[in-house]
């Protein structure tokens, strides 16, 4: 009767550690969520950037300027960096930004979840990792 009662046991004890478990695992993105984060739409996305210089700062703290102009035209270049591109982007339906650059993406596009996190502009991988912070937005193309 002893064993009976231990072997009833064990399922629940695995349940218990697989869910503990399963809500350490989150994403970024799901944990900002959680945390308050206010996900952008697809006005609020345009409204901040189009027509603006961003800059943005990257998980290794590179500094990056992207413009996004007239007619979804999409400029960038690295601060301190050699890398520089053109490009074009959009904002979709379902609340993201993509951007697609010339020589660095040969077409493919890539798309971000904006999030609004204590403030401050965020962008965020399909997967839900974090992508960069925004940290200016500036009028007009000022790279």
């Amino acid at each position: 009767m002893n064993i009976k009662m231990s072997l009833v046991g064990i399922p629940a004890f695995v349940v218990l550690a697989i869910t503990s478990f399963s809500a350490a695992a989150g994403t970024d993105m799901e944990e900002a969520l959680n945390n308050g984060a206010q996900q952008l739409t697809a006005d609020e996305i345009a409204e901040r950037v189009a027509g603006k210089t961003v800059t943005y700062i990257l998980p290794d703290e590179r500094e990056v300027l992207v413009h996004y102009g007239a007619e979804n035209a999409a400029s960038g270049r690295m601060v301190g960096g050699d890398w520089s591109d053109t490009g074009y982007y959009g904002i979709t339906n379902g609340d993201r930004i993509c951007i697609s650059w010339s020589k660095s993406d040969e077409g493919r596009l890539r798309c971000f979840s904006v999030l609004v996190v204590n403030d401050v502009v965020k962008k965020f991988h399909p997967d839900g990792s974090f992508a960069m912070e925004a940290v200016k937005f500036e009028d007009g193309n000022t790279l």
